[in-house]
């Protein structure tokens, strides 16, 4: 009952995509390095797991791409040991292992979490020896996959700002609480606590009423800027009402996760002292307009004439040109930055979006040429061919197809192949030569040296017949 049932010289073997240290894109997920370092076993003596391919590497944790040619075979499994307890179902007593993540979704789609594969010696019994009886164990966790909606539309408040959490903290702040009547005041609108603050957009003021009836907002200048933990947004508005008055509260809401309701949270009001604002009239005008147009009988007197900015000699006026050398550079200056910005950015966005379909055509050169030096090293290292076909053929298909390479069992290669127009012919060939190696470090009669040779270029053939479909596909 106090025994773990795991060997401590072989140590099992999880397998699962999730928790290698590469982002999901879309999801924020927890600091992966951080967590698994909390678990890792320091000491020789205490029994674990082995998590994908993390090695012992100058004394920290890394994972090596299949396509990492320092020989990653020879390197030594970290072993790892999560938190656990004795529990009983159905009458029968186990230890169960647990490690909980925390992903928060940023953008709406369906991610899929697993497989998550189990290999290796536990132990079933003791001997006279008090040492355990293995047993070859390996067993498959179905993957789950979840979808991000948006928050519904039925019941969305006006005052939603697109924030999705728990708790949401607001606050208002204004930068002065004396002024005059239309003066332009700064309201700063605070959002924190705990939500997503991706997505957030600013509140539509002028829609609520308390504030509209006693101030003029002006929401095409609204700026908003993001600090730690927080967004603030600064909106202009106008007192139009003199006396001591108060800012009314403003009303922002948000999507509770947890209760799946909208909930609004209201700001704290604040006192503001406005001040009448002088009345222009006929008394404060000094002067008549210059450039006004007089009748006849009209001429204005000379005392209320404004003196020209002009200086004249004896001589007159001295000609000069108002357009020079300089000007004209001056004016050049702006069309030729104004083509070289326009020119760079075109040109930055062309080569982003070309990126994903260079790897898209380079992914059967990379699974090529990694199979050839992985078929050499194969005649020294029986145990790494196999893994080497599976890992050409996941990492061919995650670049050529957009699929996640880790996840991907036989059955799911043979689908996905389909599912690209590839002929059913080569995707039952894929898939058996697949399931060949995909069971072969769990079935104790198979030889991995078995049609070793064979193998490898029944897989760079399968490679290019994919390709070659692919191609006439994509042309027709």
């Amino acid at each position: 009952d106090n025994i773990h049932p795991l060997f401590r010289t072989s140590p099992p073997r999880l397998r699962a995509a999730f928790l290698d240290l590469a982002p999901i894109k879309g999801l924020q997920s927890p600091n992966i390095d951080g967590i698994l370092r909390q678990y890792l076993v320091r000491s020789g003596v205490t029994a674990g797991f082995s998590i994908n391919n993390y090695v012992s590497r100058r004394s920290r944790i890394g994972i090596h791409s299949m396509f990492d040619f320092d020989d990653p075979f020879s390197e030594k499994p970290l072993t790892f040991r999560f938190d656990h307890e004795k529990v009983t179902e159905d009458g029968k007593r186990y230890f169960e292992y647990r490690l909980k993540l925390t992903y928060t979704p940023r953008e709406e789609g369906q991610y899929t979490f697993g497989p998550v594969t189990f290999k290796g010696d536990v132990a079933i019994a003791v001997d006279r020896n008090s040492d355990g009886v293995p047993k070859r164990i390996f067993a498959v966790g179905r993957a789950v996959t979840v979808r991000v909606v948006p928050p519904p539309e039925e019941g969305r408040p006006v005052s939603y700002i697109g924030a999705i959490g728990t708790n949401l903290v607001a606050e208002v702040a204004l930068d002065t609480q004396i002024c005059k009547q239309g003066d332009p005041l700064k309201l700063t609108l605070s959002i924190s606590g705990d939500v997503s603050l991706d997505n957030v957009f600013p509140p539509r003021l002028s829609a609520q009423t308390n504030l509209s009836t006693a101030f003029r907002i002006t929401e095409d200048t609204v700026y908003g800027t993001r600090k730690e933990g927080r967004i603030e947004y600064v909106y202009t508005v106008r007192p139009t009402q003199a006396g001591t008055i108060e800012l009314p509260p403003v009303d922002v809401s948000y999507y509770n996760a947890k209760q799946r309701r909208y909930l609004t949270v209201k700001t704290s009001p604040s006192p503001i002292k406005v001040y009448r604002a002088r009345q222009v009239g006929p008394g404060n005008v000094e002067r008549e307009d210059t450039n006004r147009i007089y009748g006849p009988g009209q001429e204005p007197t000379h005392d209320k004439l404004t003196i020209a900015p002009l200086i004249m000699t004896p001589a007159g006026a001295i000609p000069t040109t108002l357009f020079t050398l300089w000007h004209a550079v001056i004016l050049a200056l702006g069309p030729i930055c104004y083509v070289l910005v326009v020119g760079g950015q075109t040109l930055v966005l062309h080569l982003r979006q070309s990126r994903p379909e260079r790897i898209r055509r380079r992914a059967h050169v990379d699974a090529l040429s990694f199979l050839r030096l992985a078929r050499k090293r194969g005649r020294k290292d029986a145990a790494s061919s196999a893994v080497a076909i599976r890992s050409a053929f996941r990492d061919y298909l995650a670049q050529r197809f957009d699929a996640t390479g880790a996840a991907l069992t036989p059955a799911d290669v043979s689908d996905l192949l389909l599912g690209q127009g590839i002929s059913v012919e080569v995707a039952k060939r894929t898939r058996s030569l697949l399931e060949r190696h995909f069971n072969n470090d769990f079935s104790p009669a198979s030889d991995p040296t078995t049609h070793r040779t064979d193998d490898f270029s029944e897989a760079q053939q399968l490679i290019e017949d994919i390709e070659s479909e692919t191609d006439s596909e994509s042309t027709q």
